[in-house]
């Protein structure tokens, strides 16, 4: 399968063997019961053994504890309690977490297939100064309909006016989280969302496109509902606020239409207008420093234009953000 293929092929120019890297999954659930089991056998069937799984249930009352009962001695962990939602139940597993890397995997996805973890470890030996790893997700939709979701090699400031990348689709170093924290739990919907713009904004942590399929995300819950869209929306816009606008003090709004054609410019605000006016003055004043300190203003025209006429549209191949589902747990 291509995951076992690209472990083996990363792997193999590298002393340190990938088998030595321990991966902490922290599966949280709450009245998982439908589609638990097949979560923790994608995970179970895994080639990579050095695996250490922590379960945070949030105190379900159907058959989810029976069902983790069943499989108590292939995890390491696992902790039923009331919690403050999902941000709050990913951090307590944080907290208990021991491996290098860190991945979160929802009670109601799955890991494509049983090579994705040995992907994941020989990238994180072949790769040791990249912070986060992302690959694809291949969507689920209800009546059995699957779409693959594509993301950029480069990760512009562009793409996250619309879109996120699939929670599930990325595996962080613990010394990530070390540096930035842990996630927000003021956020019911975007919590994911905040955390990687404060990431790769506020900590300009490196991130690393794999040429993968990493999880299995199904589609659906609540976050269709208005309520719900408007709360991710006014969420999504809190955190450009928190994480982003106030270093590049030009970005009137998370969906300001002006953000696109200045960012086709400099490329990418997160290399360029940092803190030097506003206008046009402001405008070359940071081009003039970012040249000065960096060869990356050249490397970001090419990515807007170049990249995109060379490979066509890096964006995805469906119409629907996987972000908008509802964190099913």
């Amino acid at each position: 399968m291509q995951n076992k293929a690209l472990a083996t092929n990363v792997a193999a120019a590298h002393d340190r063997s990938d088998r030595d890297v321990v991966i902490s999954v922290i599966l949280v659930c709450l009245n998982a019961e439908q589609w638990l089991e097949e979560a923790l056998q994608s995970l179970f069937s895994q080639t990579h053994r050095s695996v250490e799984l922590i379960v945070i249930d949030g105190g379900s009352t159907d058959r989810t504890l029976p069902i983790l009962t069943q499989y108590r001695q292939q995890i390491a962990t696992l902790v039923s309690e009331p919690d403050q939602g999902i941000y709050d139940a990913m951090n307590k597993g944080l907290f208990l977490a021991g491996g290098e890397l860190i991945y979160f995997l929802n009670s109601d996805d799955a890991l494509y297939d049983d090579g994705v973890l040995a992907a994941l470890a020989a990238a994180s030996v072949a790769y040791p100064d990249v912070d986060v790893f992302y690959g694809d997700a291949l969507l689920v939709y209800e009546g059995g309909r699957e779409v693959l979701s594509r993301y950029p090699n480069i990760l512009l400031w562009e793409f996250f006016r619309g879109r996120t990348l699939c929670h599930q689709a990325t595996i962080a170093r613990r010394s990530a989280f070390e540096r930035v924290g842990g996630y927000d739990p003021g956020y019911r919907l975007a919590g994911d969302f905040a955390w990687i713009l404060k990431s790769r904004w506020e900590h300009d942590l490196h991130y690393r496109y794999l040429p993968l399929t990493i999880c299995r995300f199904r589609m659906g819950g609540s976050h269709g509902t208005p309520s719900s869209t408007t709360l991710l929306r006014s969420e999504r816009e809190r955190a450009v606020a928190s994480h982003v606008r106030g270093r590049y003090r030009f970005l009137s709004s998370h969906d300001d239409r002006r953000v696109s054609l200045r960012g086709l410019l400099v490329g990418d605000p997160a290399y360029a207008v940092r803190s030097n006016g506003r206008g046009i003055a402001g405008l070359l004043a940071s081009l003039a420093n970012n040249i000065r300190q960096t060869n990356r203003l050249r490397w970001h025209l090419l990515k807007v234009w170049g990249y995109r006429m060379l490979r066509g549209s890096s964006g995805p191949v469906h119409s629907t953000d996987p972000g908008c589902r509802q964190e099913g747990r």
